[in-house]
């Protein structure tokens, strides 16, 4: 009870000094979890916080208690998340825009689709080409050194040499086929969702 009343006292005495004095007051909690009135927040104090007073005691602004490490770390998470996904919103819009500027209907991006399919198709076509004029001399060469065994005549280096890097060249454009055609599938379904995104935007204006 004692300790109430002489809380009160302090408290008309700092508010009186407060009608006749000039500069902020600050109120704060104490290690007891008292408000206390001061001219100044005491160092021990400040990490927890404090609220900054005019002149005849009016709440003027709040200053936050410090943040723990804990709770740092979420919240540069929280911010890298956010920037993340302000990063992702703005990529997404620089991609609809090129989207509404390189097509004015879902037809256009038909038909765009199926210039590229035709161009990447004869790409294959000529690899494939390429393979068989290479199989082709592949057994040219290796019917030239069969010649020669029955002859009873050593194969020369050159002829060997010539044999394998033609099948090394071989295994080179078929990887490259294979290469193309993973293209191919991942521009149809590029193009596939131009045409889905297309409807989204044009349905949202």
């Amino acid at each position: 009870m004692l300790q109430r009343i002489f809380h009160f006292i302090t408290f008309i005495l700092l508010l009186c000094m407060a009608m006749v004095s000039y500069g902020d007051m600050y109120r704060y909690k104490d290690g007891h979890g008292n408000w206390v009135y001061s001219k100044q927040v005491p160092a021990e104090f400040i990490s927890r916080g404090y609220e900054v007073l005019g002149d005849d005691l009016r709440f003027i602004r709040e200053v936050p208690r410090a943040l723990t490490k804990e709770e740092l770390a979420l919240q540069a998470s929280k911010n890298a998340t956010a920037e993340q996904s302000r990063l992702a919103n703005e990529e997404q819009q620089r991609k609809d825009d090129d989207l509404l500027r390189r097509f004015s209907s879902i037809d256009e991006i038909g038909a765009a689709k199926q210039r590229k399919m035709t161009e990447l198709q004869g790409k294959v076509s000529i690899l494939q080409g390429n393979v068989n004029g290479t199989r082709q001399e592949i057994i040219s060469f290796q019917s030239k050194a069969a010649d020669l065994e029955r002859d009873g005549k050593t194969i020369s280096s050159n002829i060997l040499e010539k044999i394998e890097a033609l099948k090394q060249n071989e295994v080179e454009t078929l990887n490259l086929i294979a290469a193309r055609k993973v293209e191919i599938k991942e521009t149809s379904a590029q193009f596939d969702g131009f045409v889905e995104r297309f409807k989204t935007l044009k349905a949202n204006r």
